[in-house]
């Protein structure tokens, strides 16, 4: 059996490494986070989200439940979010709003947020800190992080993007010999449960779980949330280099 992160298992499903995996806790799950031919499950999920200090709410008479109404935020908000080439999961963000509203908008977009953003953070944990800390007013935040400093008591308001956001992956994939065994296909199943997520949760790891009659995903999952759906044909990594290199030369050095 496979854990590991939708590229991984992109790549080993491209060589043929996996076997089906079909069963009731996996039939559950989205068809979004299935791979081809069920060659892989997603087990949790962990997507980009807008987060703000909760006392700033205060000061604002509508939050920004859009990307694009973070450009309509007050002149003097702080703004903060991880380096896009720092993290997968934050260039995943970039890679995907270009996808979705094309290149030069996108690029447009965070030229125009660039002059409030007062730190780009090398960690995905460091934003949705700063927020919960008074720091920054407004953050692009790792799901989990924001989550697992709210439920450490810190003052943040978390709000999925209604137009959609990006996420990173991590799924389950069978290798043929794995097929064989009863105790693969039953921890791959136990994977989905509530049981997991709250060994993961003791451990501090909040991902979004794929399993939505998880009872624990009532809590972690904001109602109608929107997800962008992965292309079938991921760019290659020297096109998402590219597009990278783009933002550092046009907005990050500016």
């Amino acid at each position: 059996m496979v854990l590991a992160d939708g590229e991984t298992l992109r790549q080993v499903t491209a060589a043929g490494g996996f076997i089906p995996y079909v069963s009731e806790a996996s039939d559950q799950v989205n068809e979004l986070f299935h791979g081809p031919n069920d060659a892989y499950v997603g087990v949790w999920y962990d997507p980009m989200v807008i987060a703000l200090n909760s006392d700033y709410c205060k000061s604002l008479e509508s939050l920004p439940m859009t990307w694009g109404e973070l450009e309509t935020l007050p002149p003097n908000a702080r703004l903060a979010m991880t380096d896009f080439p720092a993290a997968s999961a934050s260039a995943e963000l970039f890679v995907c709003l270009s996808s979705t509203y094309g290149e030069e908008r996108t690029l447009d977009f965070f030229k125009q947020l660039h002059p409030r953003i007062i730190q780009y953070a090398k960690y995905l944990s460091t934003p949705a800190r700063m927020a919960g800390m008074g720091e920054a007013d407004v953050v692009i935040a790792s799901g989990s992080e924001a989550v697992r400093y709210i439920g450490q008591g810190y003052p943040l308001r978390l709000i999925w993007p209604e137009d959609g956001t990006s996420y990173v992956m991590t799924g389950v994939g069978i290798t043929p010999s794995g097929g064989t065994s009863a105790l693969v296909t039953a921890f791959a199943d136990w994977l989905f449960t509530d049981e997991a997520i709250l060994v993961m949760r003791s451990n501090d790891l909040f991902y979004m779980p794929t399993n939505p009659t998880a009872m624990t995903t009532k809590a972690f999952v904001g109602k109608g949330h929107v997800l962008f759906e992965q292309p079938e044909k991921p760019l290659a990594a020297e096109e998402r280099q590219k597009i990278l290199d783009r933002w550092v030369k046009e907005v990050r050095m500016k």
